[in-house]
């Protein structure tokens, strides 16, 4: 019995000891798995802390960036501010400067005219300067293209023409027939005409009107408008409102101007002007002198230079429907004779502009023509050149950086055909003298026996030089 119990004990304590067996089994896995997770949580820990330390020291670098910056900023700030302050004192001196600079322009301008670069439309300013041409033109046909008297004619009193065929504008370079042919007065038509255009660019077309005596002056601004443009302008304005700032004082040189020109103009002519018509020939030159010096006065006013063209440059084909025309043959409306229908030849034309020359002898292109009259030999005329007689005004301005420069006024020239035509009549004359001194002499002797003493041109001594009104001698 006793060994029945202890067996059933040892049967309960073996079965108690596989259900421990069993239990433990299980908590050991569980402790397992806590283990392996307790290790990962402490990885994770561990990967968290050293995260965090690089967050840290990420921090720290940051906060002592955001402090050095903060810092920087302050300094800029600061740096900023002394900027501002010495731009605005800056700024203040400059205001002080400009005000000051200002009012000294505002002073400086008082003594000085405003000067216009040349307008885009030159129609007004170029009427103005052609029209200078067509009175001029005008009264040279009233007075030089109609019939002179024999005694004007005469080769007797040949030395008359001297102080025409002398004079600097022309040195003899225009042959002056002398007869009534329409080429003849052409010819005293053309000459006229450079004299007294001579004259004018002498005396009236200058840059200002402030000196009697402007020679120099005015040489001075020519060599400025080539060498300081600027320069010359302001001096020109300064000079312009000075002969404006004074009493009467433009008025008075302007009047001497065209008293010069009045004055060397009748030394030239005075003794081939019929006496009765010597007032009105005067009064008209007058006038076309006081129409000049109004022209003109708006030319001094230009902000560049007005120059004189002496050498026509020849016109290409697709230039032929542009309004500038530059150069003209020279009509003569009074005798019904175009240069153009007498034109048979040209010459080479000149491709460079002088307008430094004092003489109109240059060497324009001549247009041909499909007109032809009897003329002298094609190489006679080659051996001509032909003459200008009006030169082309333009305008220049360095100021305007090098635009093209507009053509103000058309030049007038002499073909080599017609200069031709009237050398070979000069020649025929000459050979013919001693049968027209013939004639001459024999008109001059009956001539004495009726007035009782020598007839000289106009009922005057043929060698007198009496004034432009006065009776007597000059």
């Amino acid at each position: 019995m006793a060994n029945n119990t202890v067996l059933e004990d040892l049967i309960t304590i073996t079965e108690d000891n596989k259900t421990l067996k069993q239990e433990n089994d299980v908590n050991i896995r569980q402790i397992t798995r806590l283990q392996i997770s307790l290790d990962k949580s402490e990885k994770d820990i561990k990967d968290k802390e050293t995260k965090l330390t690089l967050a840290q020291k990420e921090y720290k670098d940051l906060s002592s960036k955001l402090s050095e910056a903060a810092k920087k900023l302050v300094f800029s700030e600061k740096k900023i501010s002394q900027v501002e302050t010495e731009a605005e004192k800056r700024l203040e001196s400059i205001r002080k400067s400009l005000a000051e600079e200002k009012a000294q322009l505002n002073r400086l301008s008082k003594f000085s005219v405003p000067l216009t670069p040349v307008p885009k439309d030159t129609k007004e300013i170029s009427t103005k300067l052609n029209s200078i041409f067509i009175s001029a033109l005008s009264l040279t046909e009233t007075y030089f293209s109609l019939d002179f008297p024999p005694t004007l004619l005469s080769l007797q009193n040949t030395e008359i023409w001297d102080p025409l065929k002398d004079h600097k504008a022309i040195m003899r370079s225009i042959p002056l027939p002398l007869s009534n042919s329409p080429t003849a007065k052409s010819m005293r038509v053309a000459s006229f005409l450079s004299i007294l255009n001579y004259e004018l660019r002498k005396h009236i077309f200058q840059p200002t009107y402030l000196l009697k005596d402007f020679s120099e002056l005015n040489n001075l601004l020519n060599i400025l408008s080539e060498t300081s443009p600027e320069e010359e302008s302001y001096l020109r304005s300064v000079l312009l409102k000075t002969s404006g700032s004074i009493p009467g004082r433009l008025a008075e040189v302007t009047q001497s101007c065209a008293a010069a020109v009045v004055g060397n103009i009748l030394n030239c002519v005075t003794h081939l002007i019929p006496e009765a018509k010597r007032p009105g020939f005067k009064n008209h030159l007058e006038k076309l002198c006081r129409e000049s010096c109004n022209a003109w006065a708006s030319v001094q006013r230009l902000e560049g230079r007005v120059e004189f063209d002496f050498d026509a440059e020849e016109e290409e084909e697709e230039d032929e429907d542009e309004d500038e025309e530059v150069w003209k043959p020279l009509t003569l409306r009074t005798t019904g004779v175009t240069t153009t229908q007498m034109n048979t030849a040209a010459s080479p034309p000149s491709k460079s502009r002088n307008t430094n020359n004092s003489n109109n002898t240059k060497k324009p292109t001549v247009p041909t023509s499909n007109i032809k009259p009897p003329s002298p030999p094609l190489t006679d005329v080659a051996l001509t050149d032909p003459i200008v007689i009006w030169p082309s005004i333009y305008y220049y301005s360095e100021l305007s950086g090098g635009a093209a420069t507009p053509v103000l006024s058309t030049g007038y020239f002499l073909p080599a055909s017609q200069i031709t035509i009237a050398q070979t009549e000069q020649k025929q004359l000459l050979a013919s003298a001693p049968h027209r001194l013939a004639r001459e002499k024999g008109r001059r002797s009956r001539a004495l026996s009726f007035v009782g003493g020598p007839a000289g041109m106009n009922g005057e001594e043929v060698n007198s030089r009496s004034g432009f009104l006065g009776g007597g001698g000059a």
